[in-house]
């Protein structure tokens, strides 16, 4: 979608939010420090039901993960 950018799937971006997964928490952080990185709708949409459905995350905790992983992948861009 963007050139020379990562698109993260919605496994790598679970990891990220939830760090169940030490060694992929730190392999997903280590990119988005590294790479332009960038998440579709539709990962989102698969996130947020699969912490909603399954992790039984609030929604108003849902919309603070969605601010987190926006906020760490903007930044990101910003920097490279």
């Amino acid at each position: 979608m963007f050139k020379n950018s990562h698109m993260l799937d919605a496994n790598a971006v679970l990891r990220f939010l939830l760090q169940d997964i030490e060694e992929q928490f730190q392999e997903v952080k280590a990119v988005i420090k590294r790479e332009r990185c960038y998440v579709t709708l539709e990962v989102m949409a698969e996130v947020c039901y699969v912490l909603e459905g399954l992790y039984q995350v609030s929604r108003e905790d849902i919309v603070d993960n969605f601010r987190k992983i926006n906020f760490d992948v903007i930044n990101n861009c910003r920097n490279s």
